[in-house]
Formats: C-alpha cells, structure tokens, sequence
C-alpha cells in the first residue's frame, strides 16, 4: 500500500509503499516486510512445538516512529476449546528518537494453565548496542541484554526484562 512504511528486514531499512523496485539479496538473506513500528509476537528461544505451553512473551519491535497496538490472542494449546477458553493482551507501542515505550495491559479472560507471570523478552530490530537505559513501571532495572539469534535478525539487540505479572499493567520504556 502506497500510504505505509515497510521495514525490509533482509537490508535493515524503511522503504515506502506504493512503489516499484528492484531489489537483490543473497542466498542468506530472508527478505520480508512488516509495517514500519509494528510489534510482532514470537516463539519463545527452544520452541519445539506450540502444544507447550510457557510464560514467555517474546515481542519483535520493528523500527518506525509513532504508535501501534495489537491484540495477542492465547489459549491452552492443546484442547479444542480454543472459542470459549482464551485470552487477549493488548500491547501498545509509541517510538520516538529517544525512546521507546510498551504498554502491556493485563490479560483479559483465562484458559486452563494460563501463567500468572511472564518471562518478557524485547527484540529491538535494527539495534547494534544495548540500551542506555530501561525502566519498568517508571523503575529503572537491570537486564540481561544480548544480541539476537540470526534466525530472527542479524541486526538486534534482546532485552530480558524480569518477570512480570499478566494480571497487571506494565509499562515499559527503552531509551536509546
């Protein structure tokens, strides 16, 4: 679409809807586009199969200022009752030059084992260095950050923030 900003993963980088272009990438390179400023869910790191279940929440950042929201739907995994026991966690994102910012609101409905933490894990895309700073809940914490396994990007860096509760509102903050 002409009126989006795609982020091109394979060459790290912004390009514009609406446009035709010719582009080449090596045999290694995995070319794909998501909107730019967008926050995708991953697989948690060791993922064998989806029947597991498991309190990580793994969340792709992708660069682009502004703000963006999502739904992340979740449900026991195995049974056939995914239509009346599930869940929704609603995270918002704004990105500006100096920081980001992640609101993760409490999940809304249950579902047999569903966690009553997570262990969160922010893959910042496009980043070569750890952040200068984070805070939770406006308090500043230490965390584990590292970068990220080529399988998602050659260029990320991964925030392991402590666990948080999924039954309360977290606010992230990243400053670059």
């Amino acid at each position: 679409p002409g009126d989006t900003q795609w982020y091109d993963m394979a060459a790290h980088c912004v390009r514009n809807g609406g446009t035709v272009q010719k582009l080449q990438y090596t045999i290694d390179q995995n070319p794909w586009y998501p909107k730019a400023g967008s926050v995708i869910p991953l697989a948690h790191k060791g993922i064998k199969n989806l029947q597991t279940q498991t309190d990580s929440l793994r969340l792709l950042v992708v660069p682009g200022y502004g703000k963006s929201c999502f739904l992340l739907y979740e449900d026991d995994g195995t049974s056939r009752n995914y239509d009346t026991e599930y869940a929704f966690t609603t995270i918002e994102k704004q990105e500006s030059d100096k920081v980001i910012k992640l609101v993760v609101s409490p999940r809304k409905g249950t579902y047999a084992g569903a966690p009553q933490t997570r262990t969160l894990s922010i893959v910042l895309e496009g980043w070569t260095t750890a952040p200068s700073k984070v805070t939770v809940n406006g308090k500043k914490v230490d965390c584990d950050c590292s970068q990220t396994e080529k399988a998602v990007s050659d260029k990320a860096v991964s925030v392991n923030l402590p666990q948080i509760k999924a039954g309360e509102k977290t606010r992230i903050a990243i400053f670059r």
